[in-house]
């Protein structure tokens, strides 16, 4: 299954945003900016992560286990 990389971007900004508004008050808004870098810069690179370094254990693709990073 893909990744939607833009979807999951703008998930988590969204949740950045909420976690923020609740630990200093101000609203959602205030920290758009911030959670807009944030959200683009560590989602593509967490990704990244995952594809080149993860090993799927249990996850097949027709009868082969998928070890060993994820394309």
């Amino acid at each position: 299954m893909a990744i939607n990389v833009t979807t999951t971007t703008a998930t988590v900004k969204a949740a950045l945003k909420t976690a923020m508004a609740a630990a200093y008050g101000s609203p959602e808004a205030t920290y758009d900016e911030f959670a807009g870098i944030m959200a683009d810069a560590v989602v593509p690179a967490i990704l990244n992560e995952i594809k080149t370094n993860a090993d799927l254990v249990g996850v097949t693709a027709g009868s082969d286990t998928v070890p060993g990073g994820v394309d």
